[in-house]
Order: structure tokens, then C-alpha cells, then sequence
């Protein structure tokens, strides 16, 4: 094919013939861009010399149109071929975008079965506004997205597999990649707003959107915004039909660039080898789904953040960058509202619901979070105060709900929802979204299924509904026995429950049997951490079937007597066979006895960690 120009022999004199003669070059697709562009640029300087349409062009401009004139004469002898796009292997757009002072333009390349064919160019001359450089090439990214858009209705979706759009300008990526924009210019936030939505569409598509850097000498768009002489494009008319020449082959490699202009994270994003992660996709890195364990998800995307940190030479800290990006990522997968409107500089349009309910904002890593009403609290940390929110429906919210609920040792909704907190989460409709979770549990299905009714309690006793200091009237009693490792041997140990009837803590000693020496020095451990209590109360040993004479001799003996008097405590026992009658401690000891079946199950620890272990849940 050849570039058709109709016009030769003509007088040009004023700025309609110019307009005119420019206007006869027959270049639908823009591939003689590099020349033809110097006549719009000649024409927009006419237009701000404001020189009218049939008044003599000044002699300067006359000269450049000459020199102008005689290339487009000669246009004709360029040749290129037709190209088509096959529908048997997949194909990637690459959009090189490029701006000057002059002109902004994008030139698109198809890739495809090992090389890349120039396929369309288009380009515009700067306006009489004055806008700064990285300004305009924004317009060239803007220009690339608008663009974009049109080809991806024409060519296939099948045969194309990602977008990659190229640009010189790292002002321009550091835009593109982070939220945060730092410009005063309303101009260009609306340019960023737009070419971010356009984005967000083509991937809805299912079209992988890549952003990567590329020098200006490697830069085939640069030859559309400055424009040169016919003699200067043939010999380089080879590299602007197929590029630079690290694009050819199936595996191009793209080269890699100092970005010292942007920050590690969006270097991080920009990938600098083919089949790195995209800057924007429609999902995560990784499938988070397969997962069912928060750690074992934090480990991988840890291994993977510490490759590219590796891979690029950048000293980061992998396990922190990857819990960022899993956390930004999933806000910006379920949160996206919510996100875009807090991203906004403008506050025209209505907060949605959720920003407004939990007064939300966006921190310094472009997380969101809520601003509680305990921000004033120098007590907890930052995190807790201002809590990360996550939406109830993702995998990865249901992975920390689950992982808090193995932490504090499958205990219900209200021991997870406050470790959740303790974290610093937040979701819409927590105790629901707990319950959702935890009631998947396999272990707390097992241990928790009931097999009977309890009957009616009655009302409560004074010493438990009134406030009093904790532990002034406690309940003490036996779990079943446990088994420890000591030495070669394998014995016995009980733990000794004490339950505060006023606010129901605990606090628990293991015993290596049930001697009266071993309760008295229980109980003076006890007395030293909390004080001496006014009451006692405990079973009558006769609710037990097995051990019960044992457990009576520890409540009758002299010893215990002695202990309990000396200290003016008053000892008062349920009535025979009601259990349920003080059920404060019972109901605590199945707790305690449910976390050590879930946590530990039939392993024998030694004495030693058992007993650490059993000191640490007593006092916390």
C-alpha cells in the first residue's frame, strides 16, 4: 500500500491552502503520522499568530511549509504492507505513548506470532492552553485509553490476551499506579479519574492491563510528536512499522530501567519481565480461594513478593508488602465504592452508606479504614483505633475470622469478634459474619453438639449480681484428670479451677495430684496474686463418682480447715447431687476442658509446658 497525495503542482500562499493541502494526504490509519504531523503543527501556529484564512502566511512559516511541501510530494514512494490479525494464537496490544511541547500521540502494535506489526497511530497537536509536559502526556495515556477502547470492539476478545501500554514519563506512572495523587491541577485528577475507569472496564472484559516504562530512545511514539523530515523517516521506517527490537520473538523480554522517580511499591507494580504480575487486574496475584489457612496464604504471597524484590535488587520487607497488597487488594475487589469516592478531591457527589456509618477514610498505604469512637485512648494501639475494613463476603476475610477463631481456642462469637478487633478489623455485620464462619468448624461441631436439654435455672444468688472486687466470692473446683509425660513416665495431673462469681474470670493451677499440701499451696499462690476472698464455695464430693474420696478428703482434711479459718474465709458446699446449682465453675471448667481437647487432644505434654501453658490462660 501507498500514502496517496493529490495536490502536487499547486500554489500555497495563505492558510487555507495550507489547511487544504495538508488535509489531501489519504492516511486513515495515521501511519505517516511522522511526517504529516508538521503540517498541524504549522497550522496551530498559525492559529496563534492569529494570521486569518486568506492573508499571506509570514515568510518563516512559508519556508517550513516549502521544506513541508516537498516531503509531502514525495509521500507516495513509501510502502507498506496490509496486515491482519489471525484468529490461530493469541495476540497482545502494546501502545507506546509519548508528548512534547508540540504534540501528543500513541502509536499501537499488535504482537503476534513472534513479532510486532505497527497497526495504528494516532496523534494531536498541543492547544493554545498551556499545559505542563507530564500534563501532556498524560493526554497521550488518555489518548491510549480512548483508543483502546475502540480496537478492542473491533479486534476479537479471543485473540487478544492483554494490553500493555508503554510510556517515557515515570511522573505518569507514579500517577497511574497510586491513589494518592499529589497535583493541585483539577484538570489532571480528571484526566487520572478517567483513564482509571476506562482501565477498570477493560478488565472487566477479562483483558490483563499491564503499565511499563520504556526510555525515550526506544519510544517509536516519539517520532509522532516531534516530527521530521521524509528522508530521516525512511531510515527508520523499518523500526516504526515493527518496533524496537526487543519486541521480536513469542518471549520478548522487556528491558529493564531505573525508576528512581517511583516509589517501591509502584515499582514493584510495574513489571519489568513478560509474565510478571499486572499492574491491574480483576483479581489477586494468586488464588486466594484455594487456601484455608491465613498463614499458609501470607507465607505463599510472601515467597512471591521476596522473587520480584529478589528478581529486581530491591531490599523490601516481603511479609509486610505482602499483607498490604492482600489487604488493599481485597479492598479493592469488594470495596471498590467505597474506595473511588474516598480517592476523590471533589466532594460533590453523596459519600456512599458504609463511608458515612463508619466514618471512613484512607491512610498513608491507601488502606481504608474507620475512625471509632475510642481514638482518643492512649491505651491501644493505632490499628485498634483505627480499625483496616474488609467486606464480610470475601475468602479473606472469612480466612482472619477463622484464624482468630483458632487463636483464642474456638471459644464463641464474642471471644472471635473481640480478637478480630484486637487486630484491627473491621466488617459490616461482624457477629453475623462470625457466626457464618465458625459455625463451619468440624472440631466445634463435634464437641459442641448437645444431646439433651438443660432444665430451667432459677434465679441468681446476691453474691453473683452484685459488683463487687473480683474474687471476694469464689467458686473453686477439679477438672478430670490429665496426662503428662515425666520422666519415662506417664501420670496424672488435675488443674484447679478458681471462678470469680461477680465478673467470671478464672485463674487456674495445675496440680500434680489432689493432696490437701498441693491445694493449700494452690491456694496460697492464689491468695498472693488476687487477695483473700470472703466466701468459698465448691462441691460436697459427693457429685462425683469416680475419685469423689479423694476430692472429699482434700475439703475435709485438718489441713484445709486450718488454711481456710486462718484467713477468716467462710467454705459453704452445693446441696448433694446439683451440680447445676453453683454451675458458674462447671460451665467455665467445660471451657477450659473444651480449649485443651481441641488445642492439645490426646497428646501427653511435658509437666513443665503443661504447666506454662496452664499459668498463661490462668492469668490472661
Amino acid at each position: 500500500m501507498r500514502a496517496s497525495f493529490c495536490v502536487e503542482g499547486r500554489s500555497v500562499s495563505s492558510k487555507r491552502d495550507i489547511l487544504s493541502v495538508n488535509s489531501s494526504v489519504f492516511d486513515p490509519l495515521g501511519l505517516m503520522f511522522p511526517v504529516t504531523i508538521k503540517g498541524r503543527i504549522l497550522l496551530s501556529k498559525l492559529w496563534k499568530i492569529k494570521v486569518s484564512w486568506d492573508q499571506p502566511v509570514p515568510p518563516d512559516v512559508m519556508v517550513d511549509w516549502e521544506r513541508l511541501y516537498k516531503d509531502l510530494v514525495r509521500i507516495g514512494e513509501l510502502e507498506f504492507d496490509r496486515y491482519y490479525v489471525a484468529s490461530d494464537s493469541s495476540a497482545t496490544l502494546i501502545v507506546f505513548c509519548d508528548a512534547s511541547n508540540l504534540a501528543y500521540g500513541i502509536a499501537v502494535y499488535l504482537h503476534q506470532h513472534g513479532e510486532a506489526r505497527l497497526i495504528f497511530v494516532k496523534a494531536r497537536v498541543v492547544l493554545s492552553v498551556k499545559r505542563t509536559l507530564p500534563t501532556l502526556e498524560l493526554l497521550a495515556v488518555y489518548l491510549c485509553m480512548k483508543h483502546i477502547s475502540v480496537l478492542v470492539k473491533i479486534l476479537p476478545l479471543e485473540v487478544l490476551s492483554s494490553v500493555i501500554i508503554a510510556v517515557d514519563a515515570q511522573v505518569v506512572l507514579s500517577w497511574v499506579l497510586s491513589d494518592n495523587v499529589n497535583t493541585k491541577c483539577q484538570f489532571t485528577r480528571n484526566q487520572l479519574k478517567d483513564v482509571k475507569v476506562m482501565v477498570k472496564h477493560l478488565c472487566d472484559k477479562g483483558l490483563t492491563v499491564k503499565f511499563k516504562y520504556v526510555k525515550a530512545d526506544d519510544n517509536p511514539a516519539d517520532f509522532v510528536t516531534r516530527g521530521m523530515s521524509l528522508n530521516k523517516f525512511k531510515m527508520v521506517f523499518t523500526r516504526w512499522l515493527f518496533g524496537p527490537e526487543w519486541l521480536r520473538g513469542d518471549n520478548f523480554i522487556w528491558p529493564s530501567y531505573d525508576l528512581n522517580c517511583l516509589n517501591p511499591a509502584s515499582q514493584m507494580l510495574i513489571s519489568t519481565v513478560t509474565g510478571c504480575e499486572p499492574v491491574i487486574q480483576g483479581s489477586y496475584i494468586i488464588e486466594v480461594e484455594k487456601f484455608s489457612s491465613l498463614d499458609k496464604l501470607i507465607g505463599v504471597l510472601t515467597a512471591v513478593f521476596r522473587f520480584i524484590s529478589k528478581m529486581r535488587g530491591i531490599v523490601l520487607d516481603s511479609g509486610i508488602k505482602a499483607r498490604l497488597y492482600l489487604f488493599r487488594m481485597t479492598q479493592e475487589l469488594f470495596l471498590s465504592k467505597e474506595k473511588d469516592y474516598l480517592s476523590k478531591f471533589d466532594g460533590g457527589e453523596a459519600p456512599p452508606p458504609l463511608v458515612s456509618k463508619f466514618n471512613l477514610f484512607l491512610d498513608d498505604e491507601r488502606l481504608i479504614r474507620s475512625r471509632g469512637r475510642i481514638r482518643k485512648s492512649t491505651y491501644f494501639s493505632d490499628a485498634v483505633l483505627h480499625p483496616i475494613l474488609l467486606s464480610k463476603s470475601c475468602h479473606v476475610t472469612s480466612l482472619i475470622i477463622m484464624d482468630c477463631h483458632l487463636k483464642c481456642k474456638h471459644l464463641g462469637i464474642a471471644a472471635t469478634l473481640s480478637k478480630f478487633r484486637m487486630l484491627g478489623f473491621w466488617i459490616p455485620k461482624a457477629r453475623q459474619a462470625i457466626k457464618t464462619v465458625i459455625s463451619c468448624c468440624i472440631i466445634c461441631k463435634k464437641y459442641n453438639t448437645l444431646s439433651f436439654r438443660y432444665p430451667k435455672v432459677t434465679n441468681l444468688p446476691k453474691h453473683r449480681v452484685n459488683l463487687v472486687k473480683p474474687f471476694l466470692h469464689t467458686g473453686i473446683d477439679f477438672t478430670g484428670h490429665l496426662w503428662v509425660h515425666e520422666g519415662d513416665e506417664t501420670k496424672k495431673v488435675y488443674i484447679l479451677i478458681f471462678t470469680c462469681f461477680s465478673v467470671r474470670t478464672i485463674h487456674l493451677e495445675l496440680l500434680p495430684d489432689m493432696t490437701s499440701q498441693s491445694v493449700i499451696l494452690a491456694f496460697v499462690r492464689f491468695f498472693n496474686f488476687y487477695g483473700v476472698p470472703s466466701h468459698i464455695y465448691s462441691d460436697n464430693a459427693k457429685s462425683f463418682v469416680a475419685g469423689c474420696d479423694l476430692v472429699k478428703q482434700v475439703y475435709l482434711s485438718d489441713e484445709f480447715r486450718r488454711a481456710v479459718d486462718a484467713h477468716l474465709i467462710k467454705h459453704q458446699t452445693i446441696p448433694l447431687y446439683s451440680a447445676w446449682y453453683h454451675a458458674v465453675w462447671e460451665r467455665l471448667i467445660r471451657v477450659v476442658n473444651g480449649c485443651l481437647f481441641k488445642v492439645i487432644g490426646r497428646r501427653k505434654l511435658l509437666f513443665s509446658t503443661f504447666d506454662g501453658s496452664v499459668r498463661c490462660a490462668g492469668i490472661c
